[in-house]
């Protein structure tokens, strides 16, 4: 449904709205992107997925886009942004050293970079390899604002339920942004700030963390947001300054730990079954991907030193991965065999035969 001023009938409420409420009332209603995915049942039409998508060169070119104004979608990162706050840990620590060659300072090990840039599962080992971050500045879990979720590791959930622990009580070395939050509790720690205020949108660590991100990337418009999914701030800003940011990753010595991290240890950065995870995995480390809530994820090329940024408009994580899949197959990141292999996973098949559901990709994606 596309709506326009003239598309309202006269006489109706529209015509009452002021011009700021009539914008909101037709983006509403007006989908983002193109359409991509269409998931039948029965062989009838009954879902349709609408998709963002920007690939852009190290130089800082979009070379490919869904639609001519993809790059200018704005979207609040999430948990995309991870990898890159774990990079600007490493750029502080190695800031301080340089001041100071005699100063104390964390060596994080490679497994430990791989949670501080995860959305884990919650295993054992992630639990781990966070607690063991902290502990190196003196720190434990106390501190952190996020919590209140079972862990989606099925084993480290169950055992939770059976102790007759609600999700509310859960402890919060479990949750998915543990790692994150380690992060910038060891950025806190380390600028020698009152930890309990590093969730705060004004606090230090976050004006620090914003004000790099706009460095990084050339781009002053974007946005603090409070609160994301976990308790912390997430930032607002265009995708093709997303993926613009992103496609220096592999060339900026900052991060090279952090890709050599993810990479080795692609299932401590989500799981088994999370479609970052796999396509590491799978593709023995040439792209490099972190999935962010509501329909997002970022993939690096890591041998074009390009990135993609993908936004599943509605938000559904199953639609953006089989999506990305084809996506990646259409412009050659996946070659047929690895996309055939994710595509049989569970998690990513393209046909349901139980429910006698498909999901059906419009050809080309990019147009």
């Amino acid at each position: 449904m596309n709506v326009s001023p003239t598309s309202i009938a006269k006489g109706s409420f529209f015509e009452h709205l002021s011009p700021l409420k009539q914008k909101h009332f037709i983006d509403l209603f007006t989908p983002h992107g193109n359409l991509v995915m269409t998931v039948t049942r029965s062989g009838h039409p009954n879902i349709q997925s609408y998709a963002s998508s920007v690939v852009s060169s190290k130089e800082g070119i979009t070379t490919k886009q869904f639609t001519p104004n993809d790059k200018f979608e704005k979207i609040n990162v999430h948990s995309g942004i991870k990898p890159f706050h774990a990079g600007l840990l490493i750029s502080f620590i190695n800031e301080l050293k340089e001041k100071d060659p005699k100063i104390k300072v964390p060596e994080l090990s490679l497994e430990e970079l791989a949670v501080l840039s995860a959305s884990h599962s919650g295993t054992r080992i992630h639990r781990t390899h966070v607690r063991s971050a902290l502990e190196k500045v003196g720190l434990n879990e106390s501190y952190m604002t996020c919590g209140g979720r079972y862990p989606s590791d099925e084993e480290s959930r169950n055992r939770l339920i059976k102790a007759d622990i609600i999700p509310s009580k859960t402890p919060i070395i479990y949750d998915q942004c543990s790692g994150h939050h380690a992060c910038q509790g060891i950025l806190s720690k380390l600028m020698d700030k009152p930890l309990e205020n590093y969730w705060k949108p004004n606090d230090t660590v976050q004006e620090w963390l914003l004000q790099e991100l706009k460095k990084c990337s050339n781009d002053d418009d974007i946005k603090i947001i409070p609160y994301d999914n976990c308790n912390i701030p997430t930032f607002n800003l265009s995708l093709g300054t997303f993926a613009n940011l992103y496609s220096k990753f592999v060339s900026e010595p900052q991060f090279k730990l952090i890709i050599e991290a993810m990479t080795k240890h692609p299932f401590l950065v989500g799981s088994e079954t999370s479609l970052d995870s796999c396509l590491m995995n799978i593709t023995s480390g040439n792209l490099i991907a972190k999935l962010g809530a509501e329909g997002l994820v970022i993939v690096i090329n890591k041998k074009e030193e390009s990135c993609l940024v993908l936004k599943e408009w509605g938000g559904n994580g199953g639609y953006r991965d089989r999506i990305t899949i084809q996506t990646l197959r259409e412009i050659g990141w996946l070659n047929h065999g690895q996309a055939a292999t994710l595509s049989r996973l569970p998690n990513f098949k393209l046909e349901d035969e139980k429910h006698n559901v498909k999901y059906e990709f419009n050809k080309p994606l990019f147009r």
